[in-house]
Formats: structure tokens, sequence, C-alpha cells
């Protein structure tokens, strides 16, 4: 693990709560894994809109694991609620 930036190694020396940024990214990258392990399965119910809107509320969304998930239709069907689709087509075709 030389060279590589924890979140734990973001923990403030002072007050010892992590950032918020390195929460952020702490959160971010679980999302990653869950979106891998859960590539062809439904996400759990208790965390399956969480997961989902954190792909979608990145800045800008993140179209790389998203569809991973959309793989498996309780997903897919959460992944596409408020009209997302359109989102993904502004990016695909550039309007």
């Amino acid at each position: 693990m030389s060279g590589e930036t924890t979140v734990l190694a973001k923990i403030q020396k002072n007050s010892g709560k992590i950032r918020p940024a390195a929460k952020k990214e702490g959160v971010g990258q679980i999302a990653q894994m869950l979106a891998y392990l859960f590539k062809s399965l439904p996400l759990p119910p208790e965390i399956r809109i969480k997961v989902i809107h954190q792909f979608k509320t990145t800045n800008p969304p993140d179209f790389n694991e998203l569809p991973l998930l959309a793989e498996y239709q309780e997903n897919h069907d959460v992944t596409l609620a408020n009209q997302f689709e359109m989102e993904f087509f502004k990016k695909i075709f550039y309007f």
C-alpha cells in the first residue's frame, strides 16, 4: 500500500473526524464495489436506492458503473427513475 492514500490516512489528527472530501470519496468507492458485486443480481432493497443515487448524483454522473447495475431488472427500474435515461443520452450524444 505504499504510495496509496486511503480514507484512513485522511483522518484529521486533531479531531479524529474524517474530512468531508475523504468521506465522500469513501462512499463513492463503496458504491463502486457494490456495483461490481451486484452486477447481475438485485441490490438489497435496503441499499438499492442509496447506491444508485450515489452514481446518479456524482458530477458528472458515473456512466461506467451505473450500467453494470442496470443489467438486473430491479436495479434497472430504479436507475431509470425520473427519466434519468435523458441524462445518459445527453452524455452519449452531447446535446
